[in-house]
């Protein structure tokens, strides 16, 4: 199953072709107009309503849309979509591109600095 925003960039796609759309693609765009909720294709038809794009990448952590860069925690987020998000700066669905999808962050592992020698004291000359 795809996710809504992924919905939405299919949907993108479709709608700003410069080709003339065919009966088949009409209907795969009602289908994909059916599959996303209410509210959230509001915003994207008022975003293609003022010449905008509705849903923009994130590559190497910036938005393809309007250049600014993406907060970690968001770009993180967009890893493993269970929510979707907005670009603080333009407005737009954020969906991360698909050859970034694949990249898998390890975890950090620290280990423990090496444990430091003691010093030996210097017993003071006797005078």
């Amino acid at each position: 199953m795809k996710s809504i925003t992924e919905n939405l960039l299919a949907l993108q796609k479709l709608i700003k072709q410069g080709s003339p759309v065919t009966a088949e693609q009409q209907a795969m765009i009602q289908q994909l107009r059916q599959e996303v909720p209410e509210p959230i294709l509001a915003h994207f038809d008022r975003a293609l309503s003022r010449g905008k794009n509705g849903v923009a990448l994130v590559r190497n952590g910036v938005c393809c849309e309007c250049h600014m860069r993406v907060p970690t925690s968001t770009v993180a987020s967009l890893s493993s979509p269970r929510d979707i998000y907005l670009c603080d700066t333009c407005g737009c669905y954020l969906q991360l591109a698909p050859d970034e999808q694949s990249i898998e962050f390890e975890p950090l592992v620290v280990t423990a600095p090496p444990a430091r020698k003691a010093r030996k004291k210097r017993a003071k000359a006797a005078v």
